[in-house]
């Protein structure tokens, strides 16, 4: 099922499903991928060098009497700079999804001010109008992308800046002072 918007004014990569509009009778399944120029805005907007075979998959189903449940994947293959040596380093992401959408009562406010484990697959959101399932993508992209990539063969090290006239400086013993400190207590005690 396509759920392309034609409006024009959509973000980096929507679908929309209008939730009302679904017959509730059946499950219904979706097969979204964005295309070259929906990558490089997602790209853009996640600050990557380049993304490449994002797509958002997965089924709607009713869920209660006017709830629905998302259970699909995000995959994605992402490029983004290394954070030692600036180098490329693509990953590919595939990430399972699971929403559960309810509609606004007094149970499921309550649900969304417990604190949720963050392993656990299923979250549970206020039910929308419509449910943008690029957004979703997006959204669950974002959480999936390594936070400090590496390329291939560089270490966990630490980075540390000097300066120029630091190079030539013998290197800081920050507890140098102390002892010449204590002498000087000592002799102010006497």
């Amino acid at each position: 099922m396509n759920a392309r918007d034609s409006s024009g004014s959509a973000p980096e990569f929507s679908r929309p499903v209008n939730l009302r509009r679904l017959p509730r009778k059946t499950s219904h399944e979706f097969d979204e991928r964005a295309d070259e120029t929906e990558c490089a805005r997602v790209a853009r907007l996640l600050d990557l060098l380049f993304l490449s075979k994002f797509r958002i998959r997965g089924t709607l189903t009713p869920s209660g009497d006017e709830g629905w449940r998302f259970d699909g994947t995000v995959g994605a293959t992402a490029t983004q700079p290394c954070v030692v040596t600036l180098e490329p380093v693509k990953t590919r992401i595939d990430v399972p999804v699971a929403r559960h959408y309810l509609p606004g009562t007094a149970e499921t406010e309550a649900l969304a001010e417990i604190e949720i484990d963050p392993e656990a697959l299923d979250e549970v959101d206020p039910l929308p109008e419509t449910l943008d399932l690029g957004l979703l993508a997006i959204e669950e992209l974002a959480l999936a992308l390594p936070s400090y990539p590496r390329a291939e063969g560089v270490e966990d090290t630490a980075l540390v800046m000097r300066t120029h006239e630091e190079e030539d400086a013998p290197p800081r013993k920050p507890f140098a002072g102390l002892a010449a400190l204590r002498e000087k207590m000592r002799e102010e005690d006497d």
